[in-house]
């Protein structure tokens, strides 16, 4: 939540719909998949896929899959089925959202930065590859990495673990329902930053969102996090 007299001794980063621009290339890819299996028959529409899939694991989103909309296929199955595709994509990293890079290498100079994602480790890999942020992270969490995914604290306080700093005095950034509730509930100053496919209604009313991480390091200088 906001605090008073707070000011980061580091910075733990959300990766999907946060850094990169992520979910709409996932959402088409469950719905490939979906497809193929349901010969045609079920899509998961773009309102479902942001209610309860987006900010998810992968095995998360098989789940509510295969519980709302294919009930004769086993969960696992599904996320096997995908993980494979994923595996075989030879595409390269998501696009950085806006600001993202610039954000990243200035504030790296200054706080120590973290990752804390619901992805897997090789997707994160991607991204630092391939825009050359291999020396900024001090600390990547993944959901790899925890017994619990995001909404549970773990990953949040593998990072700070990792980061050597309380999650107390970390700042988070966020886009996810299932993300905030991860970063407050392991103790940091979390913000949201607007996100196409994560609806911010559910936001407590003091919430910080910025529009995007153009406007990060301007709010944290100006230091107001109440």
């Amino acid at each position: 939540m906001p605090a008073t007299d707070f000011f980061p001794k580091a910075i733990i980063f959300d990766h999907d719909g946060t850094l990169v621009d992520s979910e709409r290339s996932h959402w088409k890819s469950w719905n490939e998949t979906v497809h193929a299996l349901s010969d045609g028959k079920v899509t998961i529409s773009e309102e479902q896929y942001k209610q309860h899939c987006a900010g998810r694991t992968t095995l998360d989103t098989a789940r509510y899959i295969q519980q709302h909309l294919l009930p004769d296929l086993d969960d696992d199955a599904l996320y096997q089925i995908q993980r494979k595709a994923r595996d075989a994509d030879p595409g390269g990293a998501h696009p950085l959202l806006a600001c993202a890079d610039s954000a990243v290498r200035s504030l790296q100079k200054r706080f120590p930065l973290a990752i804390a994602t619901g992805a897997e480790r090789y997707s994160i890999d991607k991204t630092l590859k391939a825009y050359q942020w291999q020396s900024y992270f001090s600390a990547i969490a993944t959901t790899s990495d925890v017994a619990n995914p995001k909404p549970a604290p773990d990953v949040y306080r593998k990072a700070a673990h990792d980061l050597g700093v309380p999650p107390h005095q970390c700042l988070a950034i966020e886009d996810s329902q299932a993300g905030f509730k991860s970063a407050t509930a392991a103790g940091c100053v979390t913000v949201l930053v607007a996100s196409e496919f994560s609806p911010q209604e559910w936001a407590p009313a003091n919430t910080i969102i910025l529009a995007s991480l153009c406007e990060l390091e301007t709010f944290i200088d100006q230091g107001d996090f109440t």
